[in-house]
C-alpha cells in the first residue's frame, strides 16, 4: 500500500486555508469587542479591566485605581480586583511584582501612598492634586547636607 502523498498535501492546504479564514474571523470578532467593551465601559461608569492577554501588569493596575479612583487600595486588594477581573498573574510572586508598581508610580506622582494602621494603602492623584504632592527627586548635594 503506498501513501498518496499529492491528495495529502491538497487536504492539508485546504485545511490550511480554512483555519486561517477562522482565524481572521476570530481576530475581527475580538477587535470588534474589544472596541465595543472599550465604548460602552464608561457609560456604565465601569472603565474595563480586562485589556487582553498582552495587557502589562502597570496598565492592569492603573485599570483598578481608575475603576473608583477614590478609594484607597491595598496591594493585596489590588491583586484581588485584578484576579477577579481576570487578568493572568503569572508572576512568581505577583504581590511583590504589584508592590514594585506602586512604587514607581508612587515616584511618578500617579499615586499617593496613605499609612493606615501600620498598613500602606494608595490612592489614584491626577492634574493639580498631584503636582500638589509631588516632589521633585533631591539632588546629591541636597542629600548630603541633610545627613550633616
Amino acid at each position: 500500500m503506498t501513501f498518496d502523498y499529492e491528495s495529502w498535501l491538497a487536504k492539508a492546504q485546504a485545511r490550511l486555508e480554512t483555519l486561517y479564514q477562522q482565524k481572521s474571523a476570530l481576530e475581527n470578532e475580538i477587535s470588534n469587542l474589544e472596541k465595543g467593551i472599550k465604548g460602552f465601559a464608561p457609560l456604565v461608569n465601569q472603565p474595563a479591566l480586562w485589556r487582553g492577554p498582552d495587557t502589562g501588569i502597570t496598565d492592569a493596575v492603573k485599570a483598578v485605581f481608575k475603576k473608583d479612583e477614590s478609594r484607597l487600595y491595598s496591594a493585596v486588594d489590588i491583586r484581588d480586583q485584578l484576579l477577579e477581573a481576570g487578568v493572568s498573574l503569572t508572576q512568581k510572586n505577583p504581590l511583590s511584582t504589584i508592590y514594585q508598581v506602586l512604587s514607581r508610580l508612587a515616584q511618578q506622582g500617579a499615586v499617593l501612598p496613605y499609612d493606615m494602621d501600620g498598613k500602606t494603602q494608595y490612592k489614584w492623584v491626577e492634574g493639580w492634586e498631584a503636582k500638589k504632592y509631588l516632589r521633585a527627586p533631591k539632588s546629591i548635594g541636597q542629600r548630603i547636607a541633610e545627613k550633616k
